[in-house]
This record gives structure tokens, sequence and C-alpha cells, in this order.
């Protein structure tokens, strides 16, 4: 589960909001912070991180990228495994078993940028995955 940030004064407060506010945020803003919740992204992402997400327009994903979409409430971020278009399947680095696979054009953000990350990262598709605390 993720959450986005919503600036109040003199400060910036982590709120838990639905997925579908999420996809809103991500949609007119081509991005959004969101904060990992659960450790099924481990040790990459921990929770409580904050990560950049930015928003897929052209729907080049390849396996290895980290993505984010909707689940019921929730919006999930994962890695891609498998592509067998016009699916996708993902898994948590952490999680014991794959997710279901879901529509490609379900998946709506990949991850640009992780806060505390320690180490360089590239998604797959050839874009840098920032890490401005490192």
């Amino acid at each position: 589960m993720s959450a986005v940030t919503q600036n109040l004064p003199n400060e910036t407060q982590w709120l838990k909001i639905p997925a579908d506010l999420i996809e809103e945020a991500i949609a007119k803003k081509g991005y959004a912070e969101i904060k990992m919740f659960g450790a099924s992204m481990n040790p990459i992402l921990s929770e409580g991180e904050k990560a950049t997400v930015q928003l897929i327009t052209d729907q080049k994903i390849n396996v290895g990228d980290i993505v984010c979409f909707k689940l019921d409430s929730h919006f999930v971020t994962h890695r891609v495994v498998k592509i067998k278009a016009p699916y996708v399947t993902t898994k948590g680095d952490n999680a014991p078993v794959l997710d279901e696979s879901i529509l490609l054009n379900k998946i709506t953000a990949r991850v640009t940028a992780i806060e505390n990350c320690s180490i360089p990262l590239q998604n797959r598709s050839g874009s840098s995955i920032q890490c401005p605390h490192r």
C-alpha cells in the first residue's frame, strides 16, 4: 500500500489515501511522491520510505521495472517479473509468491526515485532510478 504527501502549513504529512486518489494525482501532475507501507519490496523499498513514481505514457514496461498499479483499494508497488502481452506478472522482491497477472494497461506508474536507496539502480527500460540522498 502507498500514500501520497499533502502539504499542510509549515509541514508535510503522510496520509493513507485511497488508490483512486493516488492515481488521480499521478494523472494530473505526471508524477507523485508516495510512501511505502509493508515489507513486500524490502530491501530496496522499506516501509516508510518515500519514492517518486512517474506516469507511464508509452506503455514501454520491461521485466525488472518497479511499477505501480491499483489492486482493489490498494496502490501496489512491485517489480515486473514476466510479460506475456497483454498481461504483466509482478512480485514484491521480498514476497514468497508471484502476484496474479494483470493487464498491461492497468500499470499506472514507474518508480523513478527512491529517497534513501544505498545503491545505484536502473529500471530495465533503461531509465535510471534516482537516489538523491545517497
